[in-house]
């Protein structure tokens, strides 16, 4: 399987990770005003840690439901980060506490499942393996969940979900949770844009621009037929039945494709970053003017 656009996924959060510090952190990316290394531009520097003092704190926690056979060897590897405010945080953002809550819990549920069903046939695959003498391990359920961008008004999270349940090669797929940091209401695509033509027309000429070696296929047939809105806990979409995939980036959205949506899987998928000025023409008024 191709990773490297997946690798570019993670190595995009884990930067996200290192500029907010780890475990408990205090995030200063998503302003246009922001400089690339999250402090704030110089009209707005006065008001310093005042400002920080504002934006959700969160920590994450990892969790490990690891399978293992009489002999320690690990058949099955299951683990996965989530994401939850601070205490001081949550009083002050009471209406992020519940949803937050609910993706942690979707996406511990997800690999408990995976466990349930696959477990099993897990077992058998890691020790038929080690029969024939390979040690390639066994199957996998990793749903790793990064902090894109979280201010007083929009919080995103996004979810790379590793899965490898036999056959031909592992699975990968990018998920995304995007909140009204007010409300805690997820945010659906069509409240973002107002005109789903002219965005789908910015993004077919920024993947052709950005991965020119992709095999895509008939771009504006597959752009639009991917929906603007689903279920944001049902995976099945994300995969057989694609929806558009965003976060809330630095300065503007960050699209994902996952693989076999746009292109051969082998291909891995693609990322596109767009600023608000990149989708001035088509972004709704309230998110044109999100940070004025």
């Amino acid at each position: 399987m191709n990773r490297k656009n997946n690798l570019v996924i993670i190595a995009g959060l884990l930067v996200f990770s290192l500029l907010c510090g780890c475990g408990s952190v205090n995030v200063n990316i998503n302003s246009p005003k922001a400089s690339a290394n999250g402090s704030s531009g110089s009209d707005t520097a006065s008001s310093g840690t005042d400002d920080l003092a504002s934006f959700p704190q969160l920590t994450s926690k990892n969790y490990d439901f690891s399978k293992y056979d009489d002999d320690k060897n690990k058949y099955f590897d299951v683990h996965g980060t989530i994401w939850s405010l601070t205490d001081d945080s949550a009083k002050q953002y009471p209406n992020l506490v519940a949803p937050l809550k609910e993706i942690a819990d979707n996406e511990k549920k997800f690999a408990e499942d995976s466990i349930s069903q696959y477990d099993n046939e897990a077992k058998s695959f890691f020790e038929d393996n080690k029969k024939s003498g390979y040690n390639g391990g066994g199957y996998e359920c990793v749903v790793d969940t990064g902090l894109a961008c979280g201010d007083p008004k929009v919080l995103s999270l996004v979810s790379t979900q590793e899965t490898f349940f036999g056959g031909a090669h592992p699975d990968t797929a990018t998920l995304t949770f995007n909140l009204d940091s007010q409300t805690g209401d997820f945010i659906p695509l069509s409240d973002i844009i107002k005109d789903r033509a002219g965005l789908d027309a910015i993004l077919k000429d920024a993947l052709t621009k950005q991965y020119p070696d992709h095999n895509f296929f008939d771009l504006d047939d597959s752009l639009s037929k991917l929906k603007t809105d689903a279920d944001v806990f049902d995976r099945t979409p994300y995969m057989s039945d694609p929806t558009y995939v965003y976060a809330f980036s630095p300065n503007g959205l960050t699209f994902f494709f996952n693989a076999a949506v746009l292109s051969p899987h082998s291909d891995g998928g693609e990322q596109i970053d767009l600023t608000y000025d990149d989708l001035s023409s088509v972004l709704s008024d309230k998110y044109l003017h999100l940070y004025d």
